[in-house]
């Protein structure tokens, strides 16, 4: 298992597999203080919003991002010649407290090996045993 390094100091951990006739990759954030202050953060956030949607208050008010959707969610699973994966690629992302995750799968593409790309421009090879 390798970690990649995200912005606001952000780590995670990176897991690749085969998964039925396809793959699964999934980046999970480690604990950290960093992950931790803005899980308080998200859960004030989240509070206030519920408060405002019960009380009447203003409707179209946006959810709060969780920290996978703030941190995790713009690193792109690409193929390793850095062009892009099948169209039945799925991304899931979600999670708040340990679960901030993203999770890459495909029901049938069977690659060598992945590159995750971070915004910032960081690329990670991710070998799929």
């Amino acid at each position: 298992m390798s970690r990649l390094h995200l912005t606001g100091g952000i780590v995670a951990a990176v897991s690749a597999s085969r998964h039925g006739g396809g793959i699964r990759v999934t980046l999970m954030a480690e604990p950290s203080p960093a992950k931790e202050e803005y899980d308080r953060t998200y859960n004030e956030a989240m509070a206030d919003y519920q408060h405002t949607v019960a009380t009447g208050g203003y409707r179209r008010l946006p959810l709060p991002r969780t920290g996978a959707q703030r941190f995790m969610a713009d690193v792109a699973l690409l193929r390793s010649d850095r062009s892009l994966p099948p169209d039945d690629l799925v991304t899931r992302v979600g999670g708040v407290g340990f679960e901030w995750s993203v999770e890459w799968t495909s029901t049938r593409w069977q690659p060598a090996s992945v590159l995750l790309v971070c915004p910032r421009g960081l690329r990670h090879a991710v070998d799929i045993p």
